[in-house]
């Protein structure tokens, strides 16, 4: 909703149109920031912490690498790097949830201690 209203707002900030994007690029980041923690908190309810690390670090490195290549294209990509990283650790995220979900009955069960 504020994306579609920030050029109407933009003229009374004094914004340009730079910044704009930058603007709308940030509000797709968060986005997909609230959807990565999203996917890591279902992760870590299942209890699958390994791959919850797996989640964080893949997206640790590719937040640093792309961010990286974005500021080196220029002002006009500013923000994708860190967009392309939420994105790219939800997939990652998302392989490791729909892996896990298949053999959950069986994760559920074998994770029991054995009383004896």
């Amino acid at each position: 909703m504020v994306a579609v209203y920030v050029d109407k707002l933009a003229s009374p900030l004094g914004l340009t149109q730079l910044q704009v994007r930058i603007f709308r690029v940030a509000l797709l980041a968060a986005m997909g920031q609230v959807f990565l923690l999203v996917l890591l908190l279902v992760l870590m309810y299942f209890d699958l912490r390994g791959s919850s690390v797996a989640v964080s670090g893949t997206f640790l490195l590719l937040n640093i690498g792309l961010t990286w290549y974005s500021l080196k294209l220029g002002p006009g990509y500013y923000g994708w790097g860190y967009v392309l990283a939420c994105f790219g650790g939800i997939l990652v995220g998302m392989g490791f949830l729909i892996n896990r979900l298949k053999n959950l009955i069986y994760l559920t069960f074998v994770r029991q201690p054995i009383l004896g």
